[in-house]
């Protein structure tokens, strides 16, 4: 997609269990990953999150359950990634779509 969208650069694909790539990038994207990592290990999003060497992360969470009950995710996921954005002095943007809660962090 990015010699379509005019951009010079390349992705990379990780196993995000494992050791992370050496290298800096400009953006990660976390896609409704932190709560299966978490369901693993308790605190294995935010640890993560820390390892990513990144100037902005892309962190979605989804909005429903696999069989579309919200069951309060928009407010949990919402306020427990607050808080975490908080506590490391990281700024965030929220955006909330129909399938996704999305934050936009810049470091």
């Amino acid at each position: 997609a990015l010699p379509m969208l005019g951009v010079r650069g390349t992705a990379v694909v990780c196993d995000v269990t494992g050791p992370l790539p050496p290298h800096e990038c400009d953006v990660a994207l976390v896609l409704k990953c932190l709560p299966c990592l978490d369901q693993l290990e308790r605190g294995a999003g935010a640890r993560l999150l820390d390892r990513l060497n990144a100037g902005v992360l892309v962190v979605s969470f989804p909005v429903a359950s696999l069989c579309g009950r919200g069951k309060g995710m928009v407010a949990g996921y919402g306020e427990a990634f607050a808080r975490l954005a908080e506590d490391r002095g990281w700024k965030c943007k929220r955006l909330l779509f129909a399938t996704e809660q999305v934050f936009i962090v810049r470091r």
